[in-house]
């Protein structure tokens, strides 16, 4: 099932508002007058100039590139809705559009896809949904392309020269990938972290962290041993980290403490050790975490997620820091 993180764009009453209150595009939102290829269409069967025409023949082939990549800009970035039969002004909505827009392309809109997303089952998680009488008089109608973010990986969209580029939506509009974002987006696992902590609300959300974790304090090192797991709250939200504060605390750690060996009569007793009970005062700080280190994150509240380090946490001092098992 996809996890969408934006409100839809899907029902009459929602678009009805975007259009009034010209809503601006975002990195959720992009609208379009007309279905990919259609205006160049217009153009090649109302021109007499043959090589107008054929110039507008060209841009007619290039939709199922034009579409994909829209598309593929939402799978890699947050996921969003392309608004089509809404015109824009400044990247924002400007009503709807003078030309009649053709339903009942959602199975053509999904074989480019099929033939031009890499992977191909990326265009079996988007949605179309179709509005005819978008104003009640019959002449214009709407069509919503929703575009879930894509956990697995990056999508790529295969060109006519069999090149492949990897667009991906930034604010309001569509950027291209570069060869570190590439590699970052191919994590898959740092991927669905970063989105479900993104659905579990992003930055700002409390955090109930579970991880080992050490005290170190004039050159000694005490382990912890509580009945509970570190609370703190995510301050940003990175695709690649986060930077958690930790709420302020005390806990209860352990302390190693040796017995000196000794003789009794002519006997050596040798050194024993045994741990003591030590509070450790804690104040607030923060932790930059990488989302690769976090072995799973979850809802426990709706205020609170979960997450699993599979790296220990050590404070020293006033700081905390990070160490691998």
């Amino acid at each position: 099932m996809s996890t969408w993180l934006h409100q839809r764009a899907t029902t009459f009453d929602r678009l009805s508002a975007l259009v009034t209150s010209k809503a601006e595009e975002s990195c959720h939102l992009d609208f379009k007058a007309d279905f990919w290829g259609e205006p160049a269409k217009r153009a090649m069967e109302s021109s007499k100039d043959s090589e107008a025409r054929k110039k507008a023949r060209a841009r007619a082939g290039q939709a199922p590139v034009e579409a994909a990549t829209d598309v593929a800009a939402f799978a890699n970035g947050l996921g969003g809705d392309l608004v089509l039969g809404v015109r824009d002004k400044n990247d924002r909505a400007n009503g709807w559009s003078t030309k009649p827009l053709i339903l009942g392309r959602g199975q053509t809109l999904r074989q480019w896809l099929q033939s031009r997303l890499v992977p191909q089952e990326v265009a079996s998680t988007i949605e179309v949904t179709e509005m005819p009488e978008i104003d009640g008089t019959g002449d214009h109608h709407a069509v919503v392309v929703s575009a879930p973010p894509w956990p697995h990986g990056v999508v790529a969209v295969r060109c006519d020269d069999d090149r492949y580029k990897f667009p991906i939506r930034r604010g309001k509009e569509n950027h291209y990938m570069d060869y570190n974002d590439v590699l970052l987006a191919q994590d898959p696992h740092r991927r669905r972290i970063h989105l479900g902590l993104l659905g579990l609300g992003g930055g700002g959300v409390a955090v109930r962290i579970a991880s080992g974790m050490y005290f170190r304090s004039n050159g000694q090192e005490f382990s912890y041993r509580g009945g509970r797991d570190l609370d703190g709250r995510v301050k940003s939200l990175e695709p690649s980290r986060m930077v958690i504060e930790i709420y302020g605390s005390t806990q209860r750690a352990w302390e190693t403490v040796t017995t000196s060996s000794h003789v009794i009569g002519s006997r050596e007793v040798a050194e024993r050790e045994h741990e003591e009970p030590y509070e450790v005062k804690l104040p607030n700080s923060e932790v930059a975490i990488p989302l690769g280190v976090v072995t799973e994150a979850w809802e426990i509240s709706t205020d609170l997620a979960g997450l699993i380090l599979n790296v220990d946490l050590v404070r020293t001092g006033d700081r905390w820091s990070l160490r691998p098992r």
